[in-house]
């Protein structure tokens, strides 16, 4: 697979759920799951205006779930290091049928220098 598209999309409940619902309240062990993973999305938005903050959030998660994919598989890091497989963000417009692409997400200096061994002798 030379390219991984990682899309959201308008009007997201799970998203939605995470922007209306306080950290304190719970709305069962599985969505309690799932909204914790989205919550540094949220919490990253909040300066948004609220006409544009649940499509923020959105976007953001787009680009955190990019990276989480990086820093937890050594084989998708590697590839991506490699230039052998590309990622990209996106985003549905559920309204009109569109979908917009973000630019090629290269792996951070972080990522691919996680992925490298370490060869030297500690000092």
């Amino acid at each position: 697979v030379p390219l991984i598209v990682v899309m959201g999309h308008e009007s997201c409940g799970a998203v939605k759920a995470a922007v209306d619902t306080p950290a304190t309240q719970s709305l069962g062990p599985n969505l309690d799951y799932l909204l914790a993973s989205i919550r540094p999305s949220v919490a990253a938005t909040r300066s948004a205006p609220d006409t544009a903050r649940l499509r923020a959030a959105i976007l953001e998660n787009v680009g955190d779930s990019i990276n989480d994919l990086m820093e937890q598989s050594t084989t998708l890091r590697h590839l991506a290091g490699t230039g052998a497989v590309g990622f990209v963000g996106a985003y549905y417009e559920l309204s009109s049928g569109r979908v917009h692409f973000s630019e090629p997400v290269a792996p951070s200096p972080l990522v691919t220098s996680a992925a490298a061994p370490s060869h030297g002798a500690a000092h």
